[in-house]
C-alpha cells in the first residue's frame, strides 16, 4: 500500500504543501525569515534519486525491507504531510485497507 501512496491523485492536489516559517532559519546556507511561506515539493521529494532507488518505478517491494524503512528519513516519504499537521485521513486509510483485505479474504 505504501508504494501506491507515492503516486499523485486527488489527495495530493498540487503535489506540494505550504507552511509558514515560525522563526528565522538557515537551511543549507539559505536564510529563511520568520513568516516566509515555505513550499514543500512532495512530488519532487518522492522522486528524488538521492532518496530513492529507481524513484520513477512502481515497486511494490520498496517498503518490504524493514531495515531500509527504518533508516529512511521520515520526511522523504510524505503521502499525508508530516509533523504536527499530519493529515487526519491517514488513520482512516489504514483502517479502510485492513477492512478491504479482510473482506477479500472472507470472500475466498
Amino acid at each position: 500500500m505504501d508504494v501506491s501512496l507515492r503516486w499523485p491523485d486527488a489527495r495530493q492536489t498540487h503535489g506540494w504543501i505550504a507552511r509558514g516559517c515560525l522563526e528565522d532559519a538557515d537551511v543549507a546556507g539559505i536564510k529563511i525569515n520568520k513568516g516566509t511561506i515555505v513550499i514543500v515539493p512532495i512530488y519532487a521529494i518522492h522522486r528524488n534519486p538521492d532518496y530513492w532507488d529507481q524513484p520513477n518505478a512502481f515497486d511494490p517491494n520498496r517498503f518490504s525491507n524493514l531495515d531500509m524503512v527504518a533508516k529512511q528519513n521520515r520526511f522523504h516519504y510524505l503521502p499525508f504531510g508530516g509533523g504536527a499537521r499530519l493529515c487526519l485521513r491517514q488513520a482512516f486509510l489504514v483502517a479502510e485497507a485492513v477492512t478491504l483485505v479482510a473482506r477479500i479474504i472472507q470472500s475466498l
